[in-house]
C-alpha cells in the first residue's frame, strides 16, 4: 500500500512541514524508509483559483529520504519532513512512496496545496 495522503501541518520561516502516515500494509517486509517528491507550480494562489497555472507549469523535485521507524507496527508514527525554502508565490503539492526490500511501493496521493 502508498503511505497517507500528505498534509501540510505547519508554515514557518519559509518553509513547509509536510505529514504522513504510514502504509497500512506493508506486504510482509518492514519499510525502511521513505521518499517524498515535491511539485511546485509558479504563479498559482489561492486567489486565482479559478485560472490556475496548469500541469504543463509544474516542477517535480525529490526532496529526499526520511527512515522508517523500525518499531512501525508496535507503534506507528506520524512522519514528517521540512522542507524550503519556499516561493510564496507557487502552489506546492508533495507525494510520498515507502521502501522495503520488495522496492516502491505505488504513490500517495497528492497532498492538498
Amino acid at each position: 500500500d502508498p503511505p497517507s495522503k500528505p498534509w501540510i501541518e505547519e508554515r514557518k520561516n519559509g518553509k513547509l512541514n509536510v505529514n504522513w502516515h504510514p502504509p497500512e500494509q506493508d506486504g510482509g517486509f518492514p519499510v525502511t524508509h521513505y521518499r517524498l517528491r515535491m511539485r511546485k507550480i509558479m504563479g498559482a494562489s489561492r486567489l486565482k483559483s479559478m485560472v490556475r497555472p496548469g500541469e504543463a507549469n509544474a516542477v517535480w523535485t525529490d526532496m529526499g529520504t526520511v527512515p522508517a521507524n523500525s518499531k512501525e507496527k508496535e507503534a506507528p508514527s506520524v512522519y514528517q519532513a521540512w522542507v524550503g525554502p519556499v516561493d510564496a508565490g507557487a502552489e506546492y503539492r508533495f507525494q510520498v512512496f515507502a521502501y522495503n526490500q520488495t522496492g516502491e511501493s505505488e504513490a500517495s496521493e497528492l497532498s492538498d496545496p
